[in-house]
């Protein structure tokens, strides 16, 4: 099979949850014997074609349908919340000769490659990577703000082409990676394909030996007791939380550092956890490294320079980050929204709390810190579902006996 994989772009220096799992998927499929090309815009990248590991990227110019857009605007869509056209980009999937459009964005790039997919009569598969039936309403209003003052004309577009509809309702199958969405889309489309298909990780790309010199190269003593947390520093990542833990920790635990590790997606956000830090006095037991490629060692070395790993999250469809930090041999405690609710049971893979609740965090960290006994069970618990569950090429074959049956449908 062919499969063209869509998302909304595929940068190596700005590297999250959805473009992990496209580019390992892609992968697999190649191992299988399988075609993958990834067909992007060129936000935060160049436009062109690349090829990485045998995957061919293929990157096409876009616009933003409002006016007027500034550039800091416009480049806080490439980031987050960017819903572009590129006509260049669906003229090339049609072309493509694909058996499976496999869509992992949502918006125009969405509506126009589903109706290319009808138009050549293959199988359109959407992907939820964002949470797209139960993202929190601050959520939405943050990513809209740099539309604030704009004139939508991409509404006016969709009325016109016709392309006013909903690309969910007229997917041939659709694939959730968190188990809350699932529930959530198989209860609003009965008569759909859907399946629940979380992520996977390639466990012993972080079993390396631990790299002695990580922690003298970003100033963090040997000895202490780092807590990470690697994902986007973004208002939907929760940071701040983590922060405030530091706070009121530092006096009872001065071994405690903090290691935050992830690019910058909410610049302003950003911008109140350095005012924090400075205010609190925290500059000592807070380090922040803003990304690693996907690819580089510092990330793995961070993971295993590591000792205890929180993801406090405010909503998280699934949480990629957990399969690596288990993979690492790390203790997990990770907030208990989305997707993270099904992945981390609480107890027996990994210790859970609310996310608005700091004092619940605070106390999880503190039993984690404290008790060798617990963290030791819960990774065993974690090593477990690692192996039955999450390894990528069991995840590659679910989806591709999915392809398999779509196609076999469509034919009928």
């Amino acid at each position: 099979m062919q499969i063209a994989n869509l998302l909304r772009r595929m940068s190596f220096q700005e590297w999250g949850g959805t473009e992990t799992v496209v580019f390992n998927t892609a992968r697999e499929l190649l191992r299988d014997g399988h075609g993958a090309r990834i067909f992007c815009t060129s936000a935060l990248d160049r436009t062109g074609d690349e090829e990485v590991s045998g995957i061919r990227i293929s990157r096409f110019g876009y616009s933003y349908p409002y006016f007027p857009l500034s550039k800091m605007r416009r480049r806080m869509l490439d980031k987050k919340g960017g819903n572009p056209f590129s006509p260049a980009l669906i003229r090339a999937l049609e072309t493509e000769k694909a058996d499976v459009i496999h869509c992992h964005t949502m918006g125009h790039l969405a509506v126009q490659a589903c109706r290319t997919a009808r138009r050549v009569r293959i199988p359109f598969v959407m992907s939820l990577h964002g949470g797209a039936l139960n993202v929190p309403e601050g959520e939405i209003r943050e990513m809209c703000r740099p539309l604030e003052h704009s004139l939508n004309y991409g509404r006016l577009l969709d009325l016109v082409r016709f392309e006013n509809f909903d690309p969910m309702s007229r997917a041939d199958g659709i694939v959730c990676v968190g188990y809350d969405e699932y529930r959530r889309v198989a209860a609003k489309f009965p008569e759909k394909n859907v399946i629940y298909l979380p992520n996977g990780v390639d466990p012993e790309r972080f079993r390396t030996a631990p790299d002695p010199g990580f922690r003298r190269r970003y100033g963090i003593g040997r000895e202490k007791f780092v807590v990470l947390c690697v994902s986007r520093i973004d208002y939907q990542k929760n940071q701040m939380q983590l922060l405030k833990m530091m706070k009121w920790l530092r006096g009872e635990m001065p071994d405690l550092h903090l290691l935050l590790v992830g690019p910058i997606t909410a610049t302003d956000y950003f911008a109140r956890m350095k005012a924090y830090i400075a205010e609190n006095a925290l500059e000592e037991c807070v380090t922040i490294i803003p990304g690693f490629q996907p690819s580089s060692p510092e990330l793995v070395a961070a993971y295993r320079c590591a000792d205890l790993f929180v993801l406090p999250s405010r909503h998280e469809p699934f949480g990629i980050v957990v399969l690596e930090a288990w993979s690492a041999g790390l203790p997990v405690v990770a907030a208990r929204v989305g997707g993270l609710e099904h992945l981390v049971r609480d107890g027996e893979n990994g210790l859970a709390f609310d996310s608005a609740d700091l004092n619940e965090l605070i106390e999880k960290c503190r039993a984690a810190r404290a008790d060798r006994e617990l963290r030791g069970r819960i990774c065993e618990g974690a090593e477990r579902d690692l192996e039955e569950n999450y390894r990528w090429p069991r995840i590659v074959a679910r989806l591709e006996a999915f392809y398999e049956e779509l196609c076999n449908e469509k034919r009928r």
